[in-house]
């Protein structure tokens, strides 16, 4: 990604989308996590609707079958790892166990063994915070399977603190919009809108189930989780 169509293999550089291609495995996603988000978010957006990746896609990952430098090797940032493939602009690939932080350090393995162990479902069970991490990973990703402008929209910064950004999808007679909230509290909240949905419209949050009408540019929602995915009632 941070190449553009260009893959450096030192002794040339290979533009594979001048070869056939229109997507290709991003395997820079990785290492780009790790920053902010929104700087993640503009970087991939504006790179993929007016840069060199304009017209082409890219599947994004943060853990694979045979990359021993994932994202979060320990496993120690499930939530937020969800988060930032889940929300990012492009595709992306969830590997086996990523939903249930299914470790990818296995006393006794080596090399790309420790990629490929055994699911571990029992950690559903046994009172950790699997559970939570799936229904997580589960909620984004049923927000971004129904609606394209999570993967496909251009991005648009709205506030930084806390963090809110729209994705805006228009092609072919479709029309998709959402806003997502971030670190917005447990407790009660308004959050404004910036103008994304028109005074009227009634939005439902896909994390909470929760459901508002905007008014005076802003909705309120009760009580709930920090994390607000918002898209209008269909």
């Amino acid at each position: 990604m941070s190449q553009g169509r260009g893959y450096d293999f030192g002794d040339r550089t290979v533009d594979y989308f001048a070869h056939g291609y229109d997507g290709l495995i991003n395997f820079g996603f990785k290492r780009q996590a790790a920053g902010s988000l929104d700087d993640l978010f503009t970087e991939y957006s504006t790179a993929l609707h007016e840069g060199a990746l304009r017209g082409v896609a890219v599947l994004n990952y943060v853990s694979s079958h045979d990359d021993g430098s994932p994202y979060d090797l320990d496993r120690t940032d499930p939530f937020g790892a969800g988060t930032r493939l889940l929300l990012a602009p492009g595709g992306a690939q969830i590997y086996f166990g990523d939903e249930l932080a299914r470790p990818l350090r296995i006393p006794g393995a080596t090399g790309d063994a420790n990629l490929r162990s055994f699911m571990n479902w029992g950690d559903l069970e046994d009172g950790s915070i699997t559970a939570d991490v799936q229904q997580h990973w589960r909620k984004l990703g049923r927000f971004r399977g129904a609606h394209p402008a999570v993967g496909a929209g251009v991005h648009r910064t709205l506030q930084l603190r806390p963090y809110i950004f729209s994705r805006s999808l228009e092609t072919d007679g479709l029309i998709d919009r959402v806003l997502v909230a971030m670190d917005q509290g447990d407790g009660a909240k308004t959050i404004p809108v910036f103008g994304v949905f028109p005074d009227g419209a009634e939005l439902v949050d896909a994390y909470s189930g929760m459901r508002g009408t905007v008014r005076n540019d802003t909705v309120s929602l009760a009580p709930g989780p920090g994390l607000v995915l918002l898209s209008q009632r269909r």
